[in-house]
């Protein structure tokens, strides 16, 4: 949620509208391998690729800004406490009042191994629908590196454990 919504704000400022003008998705780890889903991304209900072309906006430097705000916040204050808080009372509103809002959350997709952010629908009992989007070949080798990261490094840890 986090991540996504930086891309929205990002997106926002970047051609002058409120972020609320904005939809779309970070999707993956919350790290180095998340990247913007720009095929699903959309301005005022219209794809966002085509707009950016015309007005000469750089969609590369609003993803890489999504994906390295976080860090430079946590340098400069050394916490990033209001993005979590904001994210942790949406998340939990969600819940409470059993919305079935859809929320880019951590998951289990069908075939992999590890939980990594992707559209679902939230309510009280959970995660109820997985989205499905329709993302391009590039998009999908991008969620495909995000899950290896994840993997390998979950059974990386797991392979340790005795260890510790």
């Amino acid at each position: 949620m986090l991540d996504t919504a930086r891309m929205l704000n990002g997106v926002g400022q970047a051609f002058h509208l409120d972020a609320r003008s904005v939809s779309g998705y970070n999707l993956g780890e919350h790290g180095n391998s998340q990247f913007t889903a720009w095929s699903n991304v959309k301005i005022l209900d219209h794809p966002i690729i085509p707009i950016a072309e015309r007005e000469g906006v750089d969609l590369e430097d609003i993803e890489d800004t999504s994906r390295n705000n976080g860090h430079f916040l946590f340098q400069a204050k050394g916490y990033t406490n209001y993005a979590i808080a904001g994210a942790a009372i949406r998340l939990t509103e969600t819940i409470l009042s059993d919305s079935h809002s859809e929320l880019p959350v951590s998951n289990l997709r069908p075939g992999h191994d590890v939980y990594l952010s992707y559209p679902a629908v939230v309510g009280r009992e959970g995660i109820l629908q997985q989205a499905d989007l329709d993302l391009t070949d590039a998009e999908e080798a991008k969620l495909a590196e995000s899950y290896k990261f994840v993997s390998d490094k979950y059974h990386d840890i797991v392979a340790h454990l005795d260890e510790y």
